[in-house]
C-alpha cells in the first residue's frame, strides 16, 4: 500500500514538472521542420502572432537547452522553433534528442511539405538559392533534402501538405490548431490541402 501510495505521489511530482494542469500552467514547444519552401517561416510568424516565443534555426544540439529554458522560464510557457536542413548530418540525431526534451516538456513536431512542383515554383518565384547550395538542380537538391529529412519526418505528429495553401489559408490552419492550445492534447498525423491558388505559402 505504501509502495503504491509512493509511486503514485512520484507520478504526480513527474507530472507537475512537466507543467501539466497539475502545476497550475501548461507548457508547449512546437518545433517546426520539414522541407524548404513548404512554408515554415510563414508557419513560425503564426505561431509567433498566437503569442508564442518564436525562434528560426535553433542549432539542434541547443533544443534540451531551450526546452530546460522554457520549463522554467517565468515569462515563456509557449515556444516555437524552425529546425531544418541547414543542421545537416546532424539530423540523424533528431529523434534521440526530441525523446531526451519530451522527457522533461510536452513537444510536438509539425512537419511541413509540398509536391515537387510546388517547391520548385516557389523557389522560382523568390529567386533564392536552395539551403543545399547552387551546385545541383533544384529537384535534384529537393530529392536530397526530402532524404535527409527522413529521420525527422518519421517522428512528426502533423504532417501538413501545404502544396496548394496560400499564407493565408497556412495561417489560418495553424491558428485553427493550436490557437484554443489544443495542441498539447492531439496525438495525430493529418494531410491538409486547400483549394486556393494566389499567393503561395513560403
Amino acid at each position: 500500500m505504501a509502495k503504491q501510495r509512493a509511486k503514485k505521489d512520484h507520478a504526480k511530482a513527474k507530472t507537475t514538472k512537466r507543467g501539466s494542469p497539475a502545476s497550475g500552467i501548461r507548457r508547449e514547444l512546437v518545433v517546426l521542420t520539414g522541407m524548404s519552401g513548404s512554408g515554415k517561416l510563414s508557419a513560425l510568424k503564426a505561431f509567433e502572432d498566437l503569442g508564442y516565443y518564436s525562434v528560426d534555426n535553433l542549432p539542434l544540439e541547443l533544443l534540451p537547452r531551450f526546452a530546460d529554458l522554457v520549463q522554467k522560464s517565468a515569462e515563456i510557457t509557449h515556444a516555437a522553433l524552425v529546425i531544418d536542413v541547414r543542421e545537416g548530418s546532424r539530423l540523424d540525431r533528431f529523434p534521440a534528442i526530441l525523446k531526451q526534451v519530451r522527457k522533461e516538456l510536452p513537444t510536438m513536431v509539425v512537419y511541413l511539405e509540398a509536391s515537387e512542383d510546388a517547391i520548385v515554383r516557389r523557389f522560382s518565384e523568390t529567386r533564392r538559392p536552395h539551403p543545399l547550395g547552387r551546385g545541383e538542380t533544384v529537384i535534384s537538391q529537393i530529392r536530397a533534402e526530402k532524404k535527409r529529412l527522413d529521420p525527422v519526418r518519421n517522428v512528426a505528429d502533423i504532417l501538413i501538405d501545404t502544396t496548394k495553401f496560400t499564407v493565408h489559408d497556412l495561417r489560418a490552419h495553424i491558428n485553427a490548431q493550436f490557437e484554443r492550445g489544443g495542441s498539447g492534447e492531439k496525438n495525430l498525423t493529418i494531410s491538409v490541402t486547400s483549394f486556393l491558388h494566389a499567393q503561395t505559402a513560403h
